[in-house]
């Protein structure tokens, strides 16, 4: 993928290995021939290659993948800021 960012080029190299993409860009998961245990085995991939508890639900909840990608690098900023406390 050209022009995106490195979460986006990361969740587009498992997406692509995990489904057939009819046409040339990927676009419902599920619509791209993904099933729960893909979904898992996505999941899975990406957590690894980001450090990041990614839950399947996600691509269920969000199998487009523009949507998908923007999740995941909702979560993956939550994750990385340091947690504040009350006063």
């Amino acid at each position: 993928m050209r022009n995106d960012t490195k979460v986006a080029n990361i969740v587009y190299s498992a997406w692509m290995e995990h489904v057939t993409v009819i046409g040339d860009r990927p676009s419902d998961f599920f619509a791209d021939g993904g099933d729960s245990l893909r979904a898992a085995r996505l999941c899975n991939r990406i957590s690894a290659q980001l450090s990041l508890e990614l839950p399947i639900y996600v691509i269920f909840e969000h199998p487009n993948f523009k949507d998908f990608v923007a999740t995941v690098e909702r979560l993956l900023n939550t994750s990385s800021e340091e947690p504040t406390f009350g006063d």
